[in-house]
């Protein structure tokens, strides 16, 4: 059994060749390489070890998230901003706010934009 400290998942590619090393002991990337990504290990070391061979461009360092730049009250204001625009929407007319609830409705779980708001809803053509 090998120490939690040394059950590492090393990435190690070069500039000259197309293809990148995995080597883990993390069953959950071992999942992800042969489930998801059918992927079968270039070489079994035992104990939980494997190494993968995957294309270069599959590797991608995370880039930081960006800071919204604005303060709190600048983001209340927004925020108010967007519900008065739904609120205009909404009151045009009957058609147009159940169209408007359709589109918020399809945009699913993700942030509504002010933007997205005041671009109404969209229609087939």
């Amino acid at each position: 059994m090998v120490a939690l400290i040394e059950a590492e998942t090393i990435i190690n590619f070069n500039k000259e060749e197309a293809v990148a090393s995995v080597y883990t002991h993390e069953a959950a990337w071992q999942t992800l390489l042969e489930k998801k990504l059918g992927l079968k290990p270039t070489r079994d070391y035992g104990g939980g070890a494997k190494e993968y061979e995957v294309p270069k461009e599959w590797i991608m360092c995370p880039r930081p998230r960006r800071r919204s730049s604005m303060t709190p009250e600048q983001k209340v204001a927004l925020a108010k901003r967007g519900k008065a625009a739904l609120q205009k929407l909404r009151s045009s007319s009957r058609t147009n706010a159940c169209a408007v609830d359709r589109s918020i409705s399809e945009l699913g779980s993700g942030v509504i934009t002010p933007l997205a708001l005041l671009e109404g809803p969209k229609h087939a053509e």
